[in-house]
């Protein structure tokens, strides 16, 4: 996992030491700096996409450390979510960098922190989820915590403010790239529009009237708490995909879910709609 962040970030990022380590790899915000965004900016930017910071200016040897450690219980697919997060965020750093130099999270419910409490009195416990306000974040392991209340009329045009952010991703990038790509091209996408599109949201399994703990589906995003999309980059779309869509509209109570394949020349091919107990004038296919 080392090697493999280590391999996707280096030009990035400067990498100070280039001999091998253990299972955390080191680097540094000097070429960021340049432009005045520094080790603690970007990790507070980072929250923004929905992941904790890394590990920020330690070890102290290092001037501007920036510290990822990754685990055994984070996939692949995830890290790679973490690398284009830190790729897009030295792309900001280099193309717009007032977005960051003050150091605030702009779209997680919480931005500027205070710090100075957050040391005094640390909250040392988890304490459940609590849906974030609009950003691109994570609801906590329990998953989707809130019925659907978003009327018929509201629910089509949020599916169109997704829609419209899916063919904008699709449009700057073209097919053929990585689903991790594309989910977190489109979280970015409808977090810069005001939406909340949360990622990785584990969907729970209730089973002869009880909840399994241990069992969770993620769903790829979940939009303002009421529509489910799930990204895929295949060469064609098979009838498991679309009936998976719907067992995740089933089983988290969630009327209207969007498929799309951005493997497609044109991505209106690669829209699919499906619905559960909503009254649908609009599906396609």
């Amino acid at each position: 996992m080392r090697t493999n962040i280590r391999a996707k970030l280096e030009g990035t990022f400067e990498l100070p030491y280039k001999t091998q380590s253990l299972h955390e790899v080191v680097f540094s915000d000097k070429l960021q700096a340049k432009n005045g965004v520094k080790t603690g900016d970007m990790g507070k930017r980072l929250i923004d996409y929905g992941f904790h910071a890394y590990t920020v200016s330690f070890p102290l040897v290092v001037q501007g450390a920036m510290m990822i450690e990754p685990t055994e219980s984070e996939s692949r697919e995830e890290l790679d979510l973490l690398i284009d997060a830190l790729k897009q965020i030295a792309r900001e750093a280099e193309e717009n960098p007032e977005l960051g130099a003050d150091g605030s999270a702009y779209d997680a419910g919480v931005q500027r922190l205070d710090e100075t409490t957050a040391a005094r009195k640390p909250i040392l416990r988890w304490k459940g989820p609590v849906a974030p306000e609009a950003g691109c974040g994570r609801y906590g392991r329990e998953g989707v915590v809130a019925p659907a209340v978003m009327d018929a009329e509201a629910l089509n045009q949020l599916s169109k403010a997704v829609l419209d952010a899916a063919f904008a991703v699709h449009s700057e990038l073209g097919p053929g790239l990585l689903e991790s790509t594309y989910k977190a091209c489109l979280g970015y996408e409808l977090s810069k529009r005001g939406v909340s599109a949360l990622a990785e949201v584990p969907v729970p399994v209730v089973y002869d009237g009880r909840k399994l703990a241990d069992v969770g589906y993620p769903v790829d995003l979940l939009v303002e708490n009421e529509l489910i999309i799930e990204v895929k980059s295949v060469e064609a779309v098979a009838p498991v995909h679309t009936a998976q869509l719907l067992s995740y509209l089933r089983l988290s109570k969630r009327r209207l879910g969007l498929l799309l394949n951005f493997n497609v020349v044109h991505l209106r091919d690669g829209i699919y709609r499906r619905v559960n107990g909503f009254k649908d004038e609009r599906r396609g296919r």
